[in-house]
């Protein structure tokens, strides 16, 4: 009993020992809990650590600050009602004497922070970044040094104006303030800064008013919240060479929003002017419009289509350069200005065609084209208008000119320059036209339309080819799970036999007929380069390039975009004649913004549903004549989404891979297009990775 005891005695202080390293851990882990986590007592420490910091409190304002009465009821202490943390601290002209607290920044809740008109000294602590919820800081008539903290940005709610004393720096010239948070008005002030030559407040929340500053070279007010007009009295700022006033609010979708543009005239050292993205009312406004003189610009890109909406337009001048697309744009727009009666185009770089339409415009009595690089034929219409002057010079028109109307007036027209022109009347001294070249052209206008008409039809046959072969292959198949006598009554000839080869429709006529061409055409060696237009070659609407109903030439990469419509027509379904795709809205379009999250969605529900059928076990079908036909094709639509959510990540990838592959090749720019080594070589990684998953994604 003795030893027993003694071994007891022996074993307890060790045991002791370690229940209360035990418990200590414990107590030291509960502590380290809280203080990771603020609570309502870290706001009252950090209080705490403020008011020690302040040496000389001569209002006695902080005695308050003590464990009689809640932190929240201390003087200058505003909380939160739910959860007790303090949220403003307002210290505001009492002439508190210390430095501010690092502690300051333990207050998480903290919105408002006034410690201004009082004599605090020091630098502004850094863990005031750390008040992310802070919104208004004033800290002003201290005797605060050092910098201010850079990572200010950390408070995403603080917001501010620009302090007018900045006006007061008369010598200042360059003021940068932008990709800031300044709310209100620049201040005036800011505007008897003579010296200053730049000033950016962009990406900010101002209203504005610079026309005094006279010396001003470059303003950057974009990106703002402006409202209003532009001022006109820009006009006096002579040494500005740069505007932007982009993505504003500016103007009210009036006729007057362009006013200042008159006042901008005066600034001839002007190099950049930005006004987009505003509410400015465009040219389309003004229908009344009767002259529009538009010369000696740099303006590109297409004529806008509003210039239909001119229906009074008398004259028009225009100085455009790098036109694309014109032939098609002139004829939409120009054509219906009936009233026009002085039409200045020369000078640009117009492309395509003169528009056989341009007859309509009876009262047309000035038409000056030179200078461009139309080409074709002019077009015999044109001598029935009651033109005075016709100046189609320095162009690549070609064919024989006509001999009436103007053109029998050799002071009234002028064709020089048109190397290939030939005809008209002896004043002209062109050159006779060359019957024979009449019928070379002929020849070769036969020789093309042989070579497309052969063309279709062996596209036809092989599509009757195909059609014929999925037949026999659909039947085989049919035959090794179920004998046709047993499916003939329960599903419909239409189920059974229709083919589903994505080139024909449901009445076996095909509709595609691009693929080739580029081929085609270039094997014929008496076609020149430039004899290949595809003005007269008709594609299968839908599947040609956009450019080819452009007048653009026959290229492989017409041939890429038909094959990308194909892949994509094949995948979905649907058909880019389709009644859903117009107004610019294509099968394109429709795949592209669907992938990749709606994926699924787009997919053609014949493919999941041939999945789930060679996936699953043969099922017998019973000769019941009273079941009825609509029940099965209502249950096969039920089990589409079914079968669509069988689809593993496997599957679903090579599906998006290849609706990428016909995204790449139905690019409506030919430059963007991927050419076809690199499809080919997409589709063979393709297809090894859904060959390695197994036909069905096992």
């Amino acid at each position: 009993m003795k030893l027993h005891y003694t071994k007891l005695c022996v074993i307890w202080p060790t045991c002791l020992h370690v229940i209360l390293l035990f418990s200590i851990s414990l107590l030291h882990l509960q502590t380290a809990n809280i203080a990771a986590a603020p609570t309502n007592e870290t706001d009252r420490l950090a209080l705490l650590k403020f008011k020690d910091l302040i040496g000389n409190d001569p209002h006695k304002i902080l005695s308050s600050w003590n464990d009689s009465i809640h932190f929240c009821n201390w003087q200058g202490v505003t909380c939160s009602r739910q959860h007790q943390r303090v949220t403003a601290l307002d210290l505001k002209g009492y002439t508190l004497r210390g430095s501010i607290s690092p502690y300051v920044g333990n207050l998480s809740f903290l919105r408002f922070l006034n410690l201004s008109d009082n004599f605090l000294y020091g630098e502004i602590p850094q863990e005031v970044t750390h008040l992310f919820r802070l919104q208004d800081l004033f800290l002003y008539n201290n005797s605060l040094t050092g910098r201010i903290p850079s990572n200010l940005t950390n408070c995403p709610e603080l917001r501010a104006g620009i302090p007018p004393s900045l006006g007061n720096i008369s010598s200042l010239q360059v003021l940068f303030l932008g990709l800031n948070n300044f709310v209100g008005n620049i201040p005036d002030e800011i505007g008897r800064l003579q010296r200053l030559s730049f000033f950016h407040v962009g990406a900010n929340n101002l209203s504005v008013s610079l026309s005094n500053a006279s010396r001003l070279e470059i303003i950057d007010l974009s990106s703002n919240k402006l409202v209003g007009q532009v001022p006109t009295d820009l006009g006096n700022l002579l040494d500005l060479q740069r505007l932007s006033v982009g993505q504003n609010n500016l103007g009210s979708n009036s006729s007057m929003d362009l006013d200042f543009l008159t006042s901008l005239k005066n600034c001839t050292k002007l190099k950049i002017l930005d006004f987009s993205i505003n509410n400015f009312g465009a040219l389309e406004n003004f229908i009344n419009l009767t002259s529009l003189n538009m010369a000696n610009n740099l303006f590109t890109g297409s004529i806008p289509a509003y210039f239909m909406k001119f229906q009074k337009l008398e004259g028009l001048l225009l100085g455009w350069k790098q036109i694309v697309r014109t032939h098609t744009i002139l004829y939409r727009t120009i054509s219906d200005c009936l009233t026009l009666k002085n039409l200045y185009l020369h000078g640009n770089s117009f492309q395509g065609t003169l528009p056989p339409s341009w007859a309509s415009l009876r009262g047309l009595q000035y038409l000056d084209l030179s200078r461009n690089n139309l080409s074709g034929s002019i077009p015999k219409d044109l001598q029935n208008l009651s033109l005075l002057y016709l100046n189609l010079s320095f162009n690549n028109l070609e064919g024989e000119v006509p001999t009436k109307g103007v053109f029998r007036n050799a002071s009234g027209i002028s064709v020089t320059g048109n190397k290939k022109l030939c005809g008209g009347i002896p004043e002209l001294q062109l050159q006779a036209c060359d019957i024979k070249v009449k019928k070379r052209g002929k020849s070769h206008a036969l020789k093309l339309t042989v070579i497309i008409v052969c063309g279709i039809l062996c596209f036809l046959l092989s599509s009757l080819f195909l059609v014929l072969y999925w037949r026999r292959k659909s039947k085989k198949k049919s035959s090794s799970t179920l004998s046709n006598t047993e499916l003939i009554s329960k599903v419909s000839y239409k189920k059974l036999y229709q083919p589903s080869n994505v080139l024909l429709d449901n009445d076996m006529i095909a509709h595609v007929s691009d693929f080739g061409l580029a081929r085609l055409l270039s094997a014929t060696n008496d076609v020149s380069q430039n004899q290949t237009s595809t003005v007269g070659i008709k594609g299968s609407i839908g599947y040609a390039a956009p450019e080819y109903g452009m007048g653009g030439e026959v290229s492989k990469q017409g041939d890429v975009y038909s094959y990308g419509i194909l892949v994509l027509e094949m995948f979905t379904g649907r058909r880019p004649t389709d009644k859903m795709f117009k107004d610019g809205f294509n099968l394109h379009n429709f795949v592209r913004m669907a992938l990749p999250e709606r994926l699924v969605q787009i997919v053609d529900p014949n493919l999941s549903t041939r999945e789930v059928e060679e996936t699953a076990p043969a099922t017998e079908i019973d000769n019941d004549d009273n079941d009825d036909h609509n029940n099965i094709e209502a249950e096969e639509e039920n089990n589409h989404i079914e079968n669509l959510s069988r689809m593993n990540a496997n599957m679903h990838n090579c599906l998006l891979s290849v609706f990428k592959v016909g995204l790449a090749c139905s690019m409506e720019s030919p430059r963007e297009r991927i050419n076809m080594e690199d499809v080919t070589r997409e589709l063979y990684k393709i297809k090894n990775a859904f060959l390695g998953i197994g036909i069905h994604g096992r």
